[in-house]
């Protein structure tokens, strides 16, 4: 496999990243759309399955301590199907997530400068109390929604406030109020049920053929 060293790291905007690449003589090399699904394997390996705009998709596997700070990657990229055997390498399993972002490339030497803007990776600043307002809208035709939890990281579920139901049929929306214990990263989800007590399932699946299904999740930074 092959090994790479990297570092993340959060920005307020890519302006000043942007200039900043160009001081040190970094090159620009392109800006694609780019959508990961995420697949686990095993207790310490991953797969991600990356399509994008500007070439064929493709299996990353991937090995690497999911820590802050510099740390190093062991991956492999692989086709997405295998040719002799005419079958797919796709893991038949629901993806853990799905990421879309706009990349851009930046090149300097034997360094790669990834410029990511992420879909539903946000900032949320606390209101002078300390706590941090959640908030959305659920929906289930026909059924009604009786009841949205939302989790924070690892922990238990915890129910949020509905607004008025006008009927079976709108959408219902709902807030949560969260005090966070610092600033950092997490992850939040939410899960809804409908009007028949049945509660939304955590198997992920695209909208079609079928619909979409999976708890809604986003990353965030609290400040």
């Amino acid at each position: 496999m092959a090994r790479n060293v990297e570092v993340k790291a959060r920005l307020s905007g890519l302006a000043d990243a942007r200039r900043a690449a160009e001081k040190v003589g970094a090159r620009f090399e392109w800006i694609d759309e780019q959508v990961d699904r995420y697949y686990q394997v095993g207790d310490e390996s991953r797969v991600k399955l990356r399509t994008c705009g500007r070439a064929p998709a493709e299996l990353i596997r991937y090995a690497r301590p999911e820590t802050s700070g510099v740390r190093a990657s062991e991956y492999e990229v692989l086709p997405v199907r295998d040719a002799e055997a005419h079958a797919c390498l796709v893991p038949k399993t629901p993806p853990v997530v799905v990421v879309r972002k706009t990349r851009e490339l930046w090149l300097l030497d034997n360094v790669r400068i990834h410029l990511d803007t992420v879909d539903g990776l946000g900032t949320l600043t606390r209101n002078p109390d300390g706590t941090a307002a959640i908030g959305g809208v659920a929906w289930a035709q026909t059924r009604g929604i009786s009841n949205v939890e939302v989790q924070i990281g690892d922990g238990e579920w915890a129910p949020a406030d509905l607004g008025d139901a006008l009927n079976a049929d709108t959408w219902r929306q709902w807030a949560f109020r969260w005090t966070p214990a610092g600033a950092g990263r997490t992850t939040i989800r939410c899960r809804a049920t409908d009007g028949n007590g049945v509660i939304q399932t955590d198997e992920r699946s695209e909208p079609l053929p079928d619909g979409a299904s999976g708890h809604h999740q986003i990353v965030v930074f609290v400040e």
